[in-house]
């Protein structure tokens, strides 16, 4: 996986140096929202760097952080908010600044999509389920 750009915030690493290899294998999904990037790999593991707001968790990271070991099945995120779904279709939602903002637990979630104000997911029905976020 590659990354390249405004060297602003970390999001495309340390320096000005483009493009960027992360070091990263194997990515099913890669999602970019404002200043931040998320990676799921085939694994299920959860990786984020870019800027990820002011709480200690979520400072500046140029080089990608494990957020997860395993058992995600999607990430989504918007300029002021990412959800993450877990195996256990409890999806969990924070904001911009790393303060949890929600969860909810949709049977059969498979995937989740974001806009600035409002998530959705489908749940193991095919109805969608969606929240202000």
């Amino acid at each position: 996986m590659w990354c390249w750009g405004e060297p602003h915030s970390g999001t495309s690493g340390p320096d000005d140096s483009w493009p960027r290899q992360m070091p990263i294998a194997d990515v099913s999904k890669l999602v970019g929202a404002y200043e931040r990037f998320f990676a799921v790999t085939a694994q299920g593991a959860l990786h984020y760097w870019g800027s990820q707001g002011k709480d200690g968790k979520f400072d500046r990271f140029e080089s990608p952080r494990r957020w997860a070991e395993r058992d995600v099945l999607d990430v989504a995120a918007s300029w002021n908010q990412f959800c993450v779904l877990p195996a256990d279709h409890r999806i969990s939602c924070w904001d911009i600044e790393g303060y949890p903002s929600g969860t909810l637990h949709v049977p059969g979630a498979q995937r989740i999509v974001m806009s600035s104000s409002l998530a959705c997911t489908l749940d193991g029905n095919g109805d969608a389920a969606c929240w202000r976020s």
